[in-house]
């Protein structure tokens, strides 16, 4: 049995927005998640809760802290008061990338759970270094996501997804398009655009879209989480059935919009199939005016481009009855825009057709025999062999040179 996450951002992602679809998907999740917040440094008198919600179209859930400091004035709603000795505020307001990794590795999370948190606020911290000209790491300190709110909602969502991955043996993950939104924001930096800076860092690969309505839909720790759970460019949502269904309310409102994000978990019943499945890209064109010896270059050339897997060329026959040559070129998701910028190198065509597919590839091994490599597929019907055509000419021509000496040498009386 394995399971998929899909999130579909109708009105946005952000950490809390996360943690309450995850929350309102499987309720028990919550069980002893105040306790592991509080190994992080959440102070005994902030209450963590799972609240009922609608907006009158749909019904969710919030997750909402209480700081009775902040009823009390000076503190931005939500935020997290750390208990004595386990301040995160070295930074005034803010906290220093280091001082949360620390404190994460002291905490009483589940390995696994601790692995996902760091990488969350690593994945953050690159993407504040890369606006803001910090070389190493270690020296960024995180302002609006280094409040104590923000890492308990990344701390929060890393303890539910190792949960939920435990729960069903393995969890997958794909994301919908996500609304960009537009307008300011005001940061510690000053006013900024929307989206910010580093969210755009962190949605690097991911599919975007624009809906038309102002402020700031995906926040910088919405993206990590995201880019955390599904590395662009992210898998397509698979076939399965539907198990469960949440849905996580955000703080704002939207006009004529429920500021939501709704999370489907599905399973499958993986069948013991002989051969794996994998992602892959075709990348096709047609060409019609480059000679033979041009195009057998430029084909030699997309061969040797990191991740490739194939190169085919066809004969066509195009508008005008004018021959013409279809180039197919399979590559990896990764590699597919390195390889694009490849194919427009090495040929003359003025479009690609991109085509992101499934393929079923049969299991294989290298072995070798007499000094010739020989493949092994293993095929539904039992295994089949193929030698190394190139090891096969090899050894081919060095048994017919030794046959050649063999010959001069008994001509020669050397027997």
């Amino acid at each position: 049995m394995s399971a998929h996450l899909h999130l579909d951002p109708l009105g946005g992602v952000a950490g809390d927005m996360f943690a309450a679809a995850l929350l309102d998907l499987c309720p028990a999740l919550l069980e002893g998640l105040r306790p592991l917040l509080r190994s992080v440094g959440l102070a005994d008198d902030v209450t963590v809760s799972l609240l009922d919600h609608s907006d009158g179209i749909l019904r969710g859930r919030r997750f909402v802290v209480d700081d009775p400091r902040e009823r009390a004035g000076g503190r931005k709603p939500g935020a997290f008061v750390f208990a004595a000795g386990h301040s995160l505020h070295a930074h005034g307001n803010h906290a220093g990338y280091t001082d949360i990794c620390r404190r994460l590795e002291a905490s009483d999370l589940s390995p696994g759970a601790r692995t996902r948190a760091l990488d969350i606020f690593a994945r953050l911290a690159r993407a504040e270094g890369s606006v803001h000209g910090i070389a190493d790491v270690v020296d960024v300190v995180f302002h609006e996501v280094g409040t104590q709110d923000s890492v308990a909602d990344v701390v929060t969502a890393a303890v539910l997804l190792e949960r939920l991955s435990e729960l069903h043996g393995g969890l997958s993950a794909s994301v919908s398009s996500l609304p960009l939104g537009s307008g300011r924001v005001q940061t510690a930096h000053g006013e900024l655009p929307v989206p910010a800076p580093a969210t755009l860092a962190l949605l690097h690969g991911h599919q975007v879209h624009d809906d038309g309505r102002l402020g700031e839909r995906v926040t910088p720790t919405g993206a990590a989480i995201v880019d955390h759970l599904v590395p662009a460019p992210g898998p397509r949502r698979p076939a399965g059935r539907v198990v469960g269904v949440g849905t996580g309310f955000g703080t704002r409102t939207l006009s004529g919009l429920s500021n939501v994000l709704r999370v489907t978990l599905t399973t499958t019943q993986a069948a013991a199939e002989p051969w794996d499945r994998e992602a892959i890209v075709e990348l096709c064109c047609d060409i019609d005016d480059m000679t033979g010896e041009e195009l057998g270059t430029g084909t030699e050339q997309l061969r040797q481009c990191h991740g490739v897997v194939d190169v085919v060329a066809l004969p066509c026959l195009m508008k005008k009855h004018r021959l013409a040559t279809r180039l197919s070129v399979l590559c990896g998701l990764a590699a597919h825009t390195e390889v694009i910028a490849e194919i427009f190198r090495a040929t003359t065509t003025l479009g690609v057709r991109v085509v992101q597919a499934e393929r079923a590839v049969l299991r294989r091994g290298l072995s070798e025999h007499e000094g010739v490599r020989v493949k092994r597929a293993q095929r539904p019907g039992g295994d089949t062999f193929k030698a190394d055509i190139d090891d096969v000419v090899a050894a081919t021509l060095s048994e017919r040179r030794a046959e050649r000496r063999r010959r001069e040498d008994r001509a020669a009386g050397k027997d």
